[in-house]
């Protein structure tokens, strides 16, 4: 039986000049909620909405 839809999971790769952090949370939420942190040298890159 199901009792809680709360959960967490978390990956890092290295590659040979940078580290990717990637964590995902869940607290009883059946939508997904995106956020990203990324360095300031990669916002003139950055895809606009």
């Amino acid at each position: 039986m199901l009792y809680s839809m709360t959960g967490f999971g978390k990956s890092v790769a290295e590659l040979s000049d940078k580290k990717i952090l990637i964590e995902i949370k869940s607290l009883n939420s059946k939508q997904l909620d995106f956020f990203a942190k990324i360095p300031h040298f990669y916002k003139e890159i950055e895809i606009e909405k």
